[in-house]
């Protein structure tokens, strides 16, 4: 395992995965890039489970359309934010569980040998965006607390 310091933020580089954990006004983030993360089978397994759900469509609160379509899920049936029909929890099923464990186990593991002082999460919901075509997009925005509490954990996956 080599470590390198750049800018003062400590990098850790193993075969191709690369974690970084930056302190930020002194609040500690876990940044880590994973490649291949899912082999290729779980990759057909779930390649094939989103291709078979039914997205929701939405609008903005200004009336306006959401460029994407989307699915949330949340192990308690919580609305992710506004009372909306795309922020109602679906229901979790196998495959999403399994895959939620994997992150979540690998992501504890990573954060115990490389960055014990940050609390380990658990994750608890999954939103998954499906962008049809090169027109679909999200734009930058900021998540208030309501949505993903003080200390917000997000994983971020794509398929392509």
């Amino acid at each position: 395992m080599e470590k390198s310091y750049s800018k003062n933020i400590p990098t850790l580089y193993d075969k191709d995965i690369k974690c970084l954990y930056p302190i930020i006004d002194g609040e500690c983030s876990f940044i880590c890039h994973y490649p291949n993360f899912l082999d290729e089978q779980e990759k057909q397994v779930l390649q094939k489970w989103l291709e078979n759900k039914d997205y929701k469509e939405g609008k903005s609160i200004s009336g306006k359309e959401i460029p994407r379509l989307q699915l949330w899920y949340q192990l308690e049936n919580k609305y992710f934010k506004y009372r909306y029909d795309r922020w109602s929890s679906q229901k979790y099923d196998d495959i999403l569980e399994n895959i939620q464990m994997k992150v979540n186990n690998k992501t504890n593991k990573l954060i115990e040998e490389y960055c014990p002082f940050i609390t380990k999460p658990k994750i608890n919901s999954c939103l998954v965006n499906k962008y049809r075509n090169g027109n679909d997009s999200i734009k930058p925005h900021r998540d208030t607390p309501d949505s993903f509490g003080e200390r917000e954990i997000l994983f971020l996956g794509k398929l392509i």
